[in-house]
């Protein structure tokens, strides 16, 4: 989780525009934007950082060139990629001087170090943040992610992958998940949805109908939690299910002995620890890693992905910008936004005063302007390229176990974080089994 833990940054801004340099360490800027350009403000780092910058990068371009172009010619957005998050607000105040209207800001950092100022920055414009809510402003869209939907997607896609394998010898999978430090809705939610996918293989398997839909193959059959995880954590700490910390190396011990334990498959929700645990494997053939939050297959080079829980940037960058006000009322915008939406199964749900979420009609709501709404994005598994899992499997997965059957599930998942959002409730055997039933229920009905 990258963009949501790391926070290890520094130096200074790199503008898009050599030329463009407003003075730090004056007040805050927040006269009327004067352009309509879209920009995106890292926050820090470069945007071909195959990661949240680069996704909200991809998303820009692909929105200006396929959903607004209308002169027809290739065009990118602009960028500012500050190398130190105390440069946030300069860099949003270059962005504006540039001829910005509209800024992507991937990343939490905006709204913790960079304190929602870019908001405000953009007076009469609008600001995108990927993976933080609107933080009250109301020219802010908030865009958060069902790290559930994720984690369940890449757990199945990888035992039925590995089902199909004709170099896999292990008839049973044995699974395993660890996060850095407990959090319900950021890291225990994306285990959650893993680890249901255990028992939902099951079922799939033990029913001839579902095995032949799911085209589940004769190498995998049956799956199960590693032996010091048969039960839920007791405490937020606990050691068994997470390392402590996000910090590059503090992740091995629990990786060796996840592994010793006879874990194939792990799912380390823990930012740098991925590679701990690639590290831990070595050279051992028959364990892989689940990645979190991009595609990290792309990041690591490794042959050892099955594939990653992955939040669905590109597509919240692209459907966010087709429902900004200074874009949605443009010809052609709403319905090509909306084909887009449907294409990439895309599903949101918003939260209401009473806190209970409810989805969002997208069709029904096309010429809807998101500023001053939080969204909650459902997730996908990385397919293709080095990953293990193809596109013919996640796409199957996908197409019978639909985003807005997960987000039903997952809306009740995060009730129960409403409630109780401790490590011992969430991860419980109760809550993933509810998780897997619901799913269950849902594909009997077909």
């Amino acid at each position: 989780m990258k963009k949501l833990l790391s926070g290890l940054m520094a130096v200074a801004i790199v503008g898009s525009s050599a030329a463009s340099v407003v003075a730090c360490g004056k007040g805050l800027d927040t006269s009327k934007i004067t352009g309509e350009k879209i920009w995106l403000v890292t926050d820090t780092g470069k945007v071909d950082d195959k990661s949240f910058n680069q996704s909200g990068f991809d998303g820009g371009n692909y929105f200006i060139n396929n959903i607004h172009n209308p002169n027809g010619t290739d065009k990118t957005i602009g960028k500012t990629e500050p190398d130190d998050l105390s440069d946030l607000q300069a860099a949003y105040e270059n962005a504006k001087f540039d001829g910005a209207g509209t800024l992507i800001l991937p990343g939490f950092h905006h709204a913790l170090e960079g304190e929602n100022k870019a908001a405000r920055v953009m007076n009469g414009g609008t600001t995108i943040l990927l993976d933080g809510d609107d933080g009250g402003q109301a020219n802010q869209i908030g865009i958060m992610f069902r790290g559930d939907v994720s984690g369940f997607y890449a757990g199945l896609s990888s035992l039925i992958q590995l089902s199909n394998d004709a170099t896999w010898t292990k008839k049973e999978v044995v699974m395993s998940t660890f996060g850095g430090v407990h959090n319900a809705g950021a890291v225990d939610n994306f285990m959650v949805g893993y680890l249901a996918s255990i028992e939902v293989f099951n079922k799939i398997v033990g029913d001839e109908k579902l095995k032949e839909q799911f085209n589940v193959g004769e190498n995998v059959t049956s799956a199960k939690r590693v032996s010091t995880q048969e039960n839920g954590p007791a405490t937020d700490q606990e050691s068994t299910w997470f390392s402590g910390s996000f910090a590059a190396g503090d992740g091995k011990t629990l990786s060796e002995s996840h592994i010793n334990a006879g874990a194939s498959i792990i799912m380390p929700v823990a930012g740098p620890q991925t590679k701990d645990t690639l590290d831990a494997i070595g050279d051992r053939k028959d364990v892989f890693v689940v990645g979190v939050d991009t595609d990290q297959v792309t990041s690591y080079g490794t042959e050892k992905f099955l594939t990653s829980a992955e939040k669905p940037l590109v597509d919240a960058t692209v459907i966010s910008l087709g429902h900004s006000k200074l874009y949605n009322g443009k010809e052609g915008v709403q319905d090509k936004t909306l084909a887009y939406a449907k294409d990439k199964g895309a599903s949101f749900s918003t939260a209401g005063t009473d806190g209970k979420f409810s989805s969002y009609d997208m069709e029904a709501k096309k010429g809807e302007t998101w500023e001053g709404k939080t969204l909650w994005m459902g997730g996908k598994a990385s397919n293709g390229g080095k990953n293990k899992v193809t596109a013919e499997t996640y796409n199957k997965v996908s197409e019978i176990i639909t985003q807005a059957m997960l987000e039903e599930t997952s809306i009740d998942l995060f009730a129960k974080i409403a409630t109780d959002a401790s490590a011992k409730n969430i991860l419980s055997n109760a809550t993933v089994k509810a998780y897997a039933d619901k799913i269950i229920a849902d594909l009997n009905k077909e």
